[in-house]
């Protein structure tokens, strides 16, 4: 090959070998669930020790305080969203939110990559010895 032509060549399987490995790291990175993150006190015998009603303080002594806290609605601080997870890369691994409302607990809610898999509200619970199959210590 030519000079020039050599050189694109190079380039070429370069550019194509960097795609590759990026690609391969992000698949790996999203099959491990990366930058997920779980709070230290958020266990499956807590969670569902959880009951509609219980104060912010019986929540906290049970799981802790949150990893992050959000209005559900903007501009309403009266309901709010206790965030106990951080969901991996492109949203995966598990979520787990509180509702809490005028200091009270309104509902729990565990995602495990965008699928409900525990609910537990003023209309009931589901059956955790039964229903509750998240990944949890």
């Amino acid at each position: 090959m030519s000079g020039t032509h050599g050189n694109g060549f190079v380039v070429l399987v370069a550019v194509l070998a960097f795609a590759c490995g990026v690609v391969a790291c992000v698949a790996t990175l999203w099959a491990f669930d990366a930058g997920a993150a779980v709070g230290p006190s958020v266990r499956r015998d807590r969670l569902v020790a959880l009951r509609p009603g219980m104060s912010e303080t019986e929540v906290v002594a049970l799981v802790g305080w949150p990893l992050c806290r959000r209005p559900v609605v903007l501009g309403r601080e009266d309901r709010m969203a206790w965030l106990y997870t951080r969901p991996g890369l492109f949203g995966s691994g598990l979520e787990v939110t509180l509702v809490i409302e005028q200091e009270r607990l309104d509902g729990i809610y565990v995602e495990d990559s965008d699928l409900l898999v525990y609910r537990c509200d003023r209309q009931g619970c589901l059956d955790a010895q039964r229903e509750l199959r998240f990944r949890l210590p």
